[in-house]
């Protein structure tokens, strides 16, 4: 069993212009919605934080970075409105990746996360004790992107953190790679399914 906790996208680039990012700029380049909720909003040459309801939003000059605060698949579709809307409106922007993000919860023991990590067992209980905690990465591909997958134990938690990065400098490249989100998901849950 595993349940999503977080997901985020990061658009790396360099020289993003921070201070291009106003509420007036997203509103009337309808990358955010007009009736959104603004709760926190901070725009610096440096920087920029846009917080609503739905999602936190943070723009400096090497990334443009947007989580969501909730997991519904409205809140999701709207991510990925607010991201493509942001590449396609600054396609002069020196793009460098993409970078699609899910943290899960899973329901995963202690001894189910050992045994796919551990061969050395009776070792590592002889160096760290019975009730020692262990976690792994694991690198991969999967389409066109570069996959990392962190599996941890903490307390009586296991946490699965997938990284889905694509290398790109194209625009339409990058929005192709967003609207793969779903797909990656379901990815992400095929594997989770296969070692819980």
């Amino acid at each position: 069993m595993y349940s999503l906790r977080t997901t985020n996208i990061v658009i790396l680039a360099q020289n993003h212009n921070p201070s291009i990012a106003t509420k007036d700029w997203l509103i009337n380049n309808e990358i955010i919605d007009k009736n959104e909720n603004i709760r926190h909003f901070v725009h610096t040459p440096a920087f920029s934080v846009i917080e609503t309801d739905i999602f936190s939003l943070t723009i400096d000059p090497d990334r443009f970075q947007i989580s969501l605060k909730r997991l519904d698949n409205e809140s999701i579709k709207y991510l990925l409105k607010i991201v493509k809307g942001y590449i396609s409106n600054l396609p002069e922007t020196p793009y460098k990746a993409l970078g699609i993000n899910y943290l899960y919860n899973v329901s995963m023991d202690k001894k189910k996360l050992k045994e796919l990590f551990v061969g050395q067992d009776k070792l590592y209980k002889e160096l760290f004790g019975d009730d020692y905690s262990i976690g792994g990465i694991i690198g991969f591909k999967y389409d066109k992107f570069i996959v990392k997958l962190q599996l941890k134990q903490t307390n009586d938690e296991s946490i699965a953190d997938f990284n889905y990065h694509l290398n790109s400098k194209e625009e339409k490249e990058l929005i192709t790679g967003v609207d793969k989100y779903f797909g990656l998901k379901k990815q992400s849950e095929i594997i989770l399914e296969a070692i819980s």
